[in-house]
């Protein structure tokens, strides 16, 4: 049921291979996937090295815009497309220009048209140059331009756009889609974690986010906060560990990640900038670590964690200011 297994199957049925623009931490998900449906793939690669043009995929022209170009034989893939969703970057550009049609999966595409220029384009429905005045007529306000206020006129507004896109232009599954039990059950509820000395604690929030007006360090007010749910985090996970659950813990702050593995030495983690991210995913999937910490914003997305016969997942989500990378975690 999953995106890149969709992609997979049309490019079977088709007799096509598949050139995948995916965030690096993705690369290895897709080689994998790929052998497993027998599909070649042309290339799979973030979009920072195809910039480079070493593939001959993307280049940049004469004339300052960029080119790109795939096989005949090769269906071109944006995985991960929430990522090229900029009104004004290059990213959003790229994809616009790419080759028609072009694959572009996502489980949180966008939340407002102002995220949607290269994908109304790639699709033909919007002019890259008329895409302002088209953004005004989908409930956005001018000067500056902005997603209108009112949460009843934006959710009317994104529902039209989704009858316009979907089935016309793009396939949407939904798991009440799916027959039963095609899809893991799946339970989520908000958990208040009891925290000591919540008056002290108050305080020093407080303290924090004043300094956070001044700029000094925006961040530090979240990581305490983290921080002083971790004890109480901590009984819940042993609990899991004994109901032979295999937890994994989703934070935003390396900080908390090391308290974490303090925690429980031995456990596999996933961040950014790491060298040996699948070696790391496969210890939780081979069994071989008794849970796993994330940072969100590193193992979010493109990484799959589901069980695979090595004990049922429990799922710790510490949430942040992204609502996307919340509902991006809640599917790994």
């Amino acid at each position: 049921t999953g995106k890149s297994y969709h992609a997979l199957s049309a490019a079977k049925n088709l007799g096509a291979r598949l050139g995948v623009v995916v965030p690096k931490s993705g690369v290895p998900g897709w080689e994998r996937m790929a052998e497993l449906a027998g599909v070649e793939l042309a290339f799979v690669a973030n979009i920072e090295k195809l910039k480079t043009g070493k593939q001959e995929v993307i280049r940049r022209r004469s004339d300052g815009h960029w080119r790109v170009k795939v096989p005949d034989d090769t269906i071109l893939v944006f995985d991960e497309a929430q990522g090229y969703c900029g009104s004004h970057s290059e990213n959003g550009l790229i994809l616009a220009t790419a080759p028609k049609p072009t694959l572009m999966l996502s489980a949180t595409l966008c939340r407002t048209p102002l995220r949607m220029r290269g994908v109304m384009h790639q699709l033909d429905l919007v002019p890259w140059d008329r895409w302002y005045s088209w953004a005004l007529g989908q409930g956005c306000l001018p000067k500056p331009l902005r997603f209108t206020e009112d949460p009843a006129e934006g959710e009317r507004v994104m529902h039209r756009l989704h009858e316009q896109l979907f089935p016309k232009h793009g396939v949407r599954v939904r798991i009440s889609d799916l027959p039963p039990g095609a899809f893991p059950e799946n339970f989520v509820r908000v958990v208040l974690l009891p925290v000591k000395a919540p008056k002290e604690a108050d305080r020093h929030l407080a303290a924090l986010l004043e300094s956070a007006k001044l700029d000094t360090n925006p961040g530090a007010a979240h990581q305490a906060a983290e921080l002083q749910l971790l004890p109480a985090l901590f009984e819940l996970i042993e609990q899991d560990l004994d109901a032979g659950f295999k937890p994994v813990v989703f934070c935003s702050f390396r900080a908390t990640l090391a308290r974490l593995l303090e925690e429980f030495p031995g456990w596999a983690s996933i961040y950014g900038g790491q060298t040996d991210r699948e070696e790391q995913r496969l210890r939780l999937q081979n069994g071989d670590a008794a849970g796993i910490g994330v940072m969100i914003q590193a193992g979010g997305i493109t990484c799959d964690l589901h069980d695979l016969g090595t004990g049922p997942r429990s799922s710790y989500i510490l949430p942040n200011f992204r609502a996307d990378q919340v509902v991006q975690g809640m599917g790994r």
